[in-house]
């Protein structure tokens, strides 16, 4: 098992005022996790609320939602 770090990398952002600082956005974290074996949460991302609302009905059980996006590293960033 291995990970394609060259992939990784194509999804990295460098964080916001810290350019020598790079993050991958947490739904290719996941993938690279499950590639090597690792039993992750299933998810499912989306782009707005509404199909949020849909996937989550699809998905059966408790959900957690979570924001990802340029500049958002945790969701306290943005409030």
């Amino acid at each position: 098992m291995s990970v394609d770090l060259d992939a990784l990398r194509a999804h990295a952002v460098a964080l916001e005022g810290e350019p020598d600082r790079m993050l991958v956005p947490e739904p290719f974290v996941k993938d690279a996790l499950r590639a090597l074996g690792t039993t992750v949460p299933r998810g499912v991302a989306t782009a707005d609320g509404a199909d949020a609302a849909v996937a989550a009905k699809r998905l059966d059980g408790a959900v957690v939602l979570k924001a990802f996006g340029r500049g958002i590293v945790h969701k306290s960033d943005i409030g």
